[in-house]
């Protein structure tokens, strides 16, 4: 039986255990994951871009509004429409077929999708923002570090998984985490300041153990 942190369904869980101890009480694994990379945007050091890209979507979410701007807002919603079908004139003219994804509340680790998609029509960007470059920079930052938590979740919400792939894409996400950090301190200029890193190992050290408390060996970054 396995569930998210809420009050009333972590006490249900913890009962439902105590009434039949062969009964396993596992925490969700995909809220611990979704909930890492919440903890890595709120990171000072990714607050900027994390705001910045909130704020693109907050933009071009206005172009979509179902309702007739009022008349005070008419000439910002025209203002946002011009640079929008800039934006999608150019994504068409480069060959860029797929748009924004947007950022939701009811699905986990959007945030990575959503910078996932704007990476990919980065070049639109480009041709109607003069300054995009320390943005771009920025975001692949972020988007490396949320990469394998977001795809350890997709594959986990996947109808076919069991307990054990909880641990296996655990692992998976902690070695790739790894694999960046170390690849980031043989450089010369590297791209994470020591600080961040630290924070990155924190967070994800604090997630794995409380998904595998008391089930699984310690395991660190």
């Amino acid at each position: 039986v396995c569930s998210d942190d809420a009050g009333n369904t972590h006490k249900a869980c913890q009962l439902i255990a105590q009434w039949n101890p062969q009964i396993l009480n596992f925490a969700d694994a995909c809220h611990n994951l979704h909930n890492a990379c919440k903890d890595i945007c709120n990171i000072e050091a990714f607050k900027p871009v994390h705001v910045n890209l909130l704020n693109l979507y907050c933009l071009f979410s206005f172009n979509e509004l179902d309702h007739k701007p009022t008349a005070g807002l008419a000439c910002i919603h025209e203002f946002i429409n011009v640079y929008y079908n800039h934006y999608r004139a150019a994504c068409s003219e480069l060959g860029i077929t797929r748009g924004l994804q947007w950022i939701g509340e009811t699905r986990f680790a959007t945030i990575y999708w959503s910078a996932d998609s704007v990476l990919r029509g980065i070049a639109g960007f480009k041709q109607i923002v003069c300054n995009s470059y320390e943005f771009q920079c920025d975001l692949k930052q972020l988007h490396a570090v949320l990469q394998p938590l977001a795809h350890a979740i997709k594959c986990l919400e996947a109808s076919q998984t069991n307990t054990g792939h909880v641990y296996v894409f655990w692992l998976a996400v902690v070695v790739q985490l790894q694999d960046i950090i170390v690849k980031d301190d043989t450089l010369k200029s590297p791209k994470y300041l020591q600080n961040v890193k630290c924070e990155i190992c924190r967070i994800v050290n604090f997630r794995f153990h409380n998904s595998s408390k008391m089930r699984t060996p310690a395991m660190s970054i």
